[in-house]
């Protein structure tokens, strides 16, 4: 039994020392796969750092830019505001002068009926006196017709007398 123990021996540190190589060739492996996970970790973890870094940046650029946004949007709502009371301002003005003109226009239409009657009035008189200027003439034309024969009258009376 002893050469059997031997030989037992002698393949167990056979499979042991190449149990053992195989172990730290793994091991060699497994260390070197974990380093290069360690530096892809190492790596990942900047970028996201680097990430975490640009996305504060663009929170912070996007609340300056929120903010100068309500503040443009601030002073055009009261540009609008100031607008819209200058258009109220003129529409007040604008019915005001509306107003005026209705009364003024009212005014003149009752100035201009009252000044038709009186031309209408006027041109009825000089209708009167044209007609007593005719009746006039007709008249001086008697007269004169009768006075012309008044006076060959005299003539003829004066002369026999």
């Amino acid at each position: 039994m002893i050469d059997l123990e031997k030989l037992l021996t002698k393949f167990k540190e056979a499979i042991v020392s190449e149990v053992k190589e195989e172990i730290r060739e793994f091991k060699a492996s497994v260390n070197g796969t974990l380093e290069g996970f360690r530096l892809a970790i190492v790596s990942m973890d900047k970028r996201l750092s680097n990430m975490e870094q640009e996305i504060r940046s663009l929170r912070a650029e996007l609340n300056e830019t929120r903010n100068y946004l309500n503040q443009r949007i601030d002073e055009t709502n009261k540009r609008i505001d100031e607008t819209n009371k200058r258009i109220d301002e003129t529409n007040k003005r604008i019915d005001e002068t509306n107003r005026k003109v209705e009364e003024f226009r009212a005014e003149l239409t009752q100035r201009i009926d009252e000044t038709n009657q009186r031309i209408d009035l006027v041109v009825l008189e000089m209708g009167k006196i044209r007609a007593e200027i005719r009746e006039a003439i007709v008249a001086r034309e008697s007269l004169g017709d009768i006075y012309s024969r008044l006076q060959r009258l005299e003539k003829v009376l004066f002369k026999q007398a």
